[in-house]
């Protein structure tokens, strides 16, 4: 975090979009991200086409990601 800015890893397409997000966005985002069931998480994975055990592993990242932006929050 530098500021109210966050620091992503991003070397991608759009990285002044992707400089330009303050924290609040992200636990803006994060804060809807939460609100996503296990079975619309699954439901999501299995219709791109992802076997189970890949599926898990996704998800699980993606839940670990979306409490470290919510824990932006409390900083």
């Amino acid at each position: 975090m530098q500021g109210d800015r966050v620091e992503f890893d991003y070397h991608g397409v759009h990285t002044r979009l992707v400089d330009a997000l303050t924290v609040d966005d992200v636990v803006w985002m994060c804060t809807l991200m939460a609100r996503i069931s296990d079975q619309q998480w699954s439901d999501a994975f299995r219709a791109a086409g992802y076997e189970d055990a890949k599926q898990q592993r996704y998800i699980t990242k993606m839940k670990s990601k979306i409490r470290e932006g919510l824990a932006l929050a409390r900083s």
